[in-house]
């Protein structure tokens, strides 16, 4: 490959990446702004809720959910 064949190559990767990121960026923002609009103290609620389930012993280890997980897709 000459230089300039190895340049030209250079800027059609550069180009082809251009909407791939493009397209990133847009589906990345949407989910930033509904993050970020969700109140503070909702948060704060359901985390408190977790918490006093788990306390309560109303929740699922993750050893037990990979079980399922493995017996419902046969791969035990």
């Amino acid at each position: 490959f000459t230089s300039e064949e190895i340049n030209r190559n250079k800027e059609t990767f550069i180009t082809a990446q251009e909407p791939m990121m493009a397209t990133y960026h847009q589906s990345a923002i949407p989910m930033d702004d509904f993050i970020n609009s969700i109140p503070r103290d909702a948060l704060a609620e359901a985390l408190l809720f977790a918490l006093e389930e788990n306390k309560a012993g109303h929740c699922i280890s993750n050893s037990q959910i990979e079980s399922m997980i493995n017996e419902r897709m046969g791969w035990k």
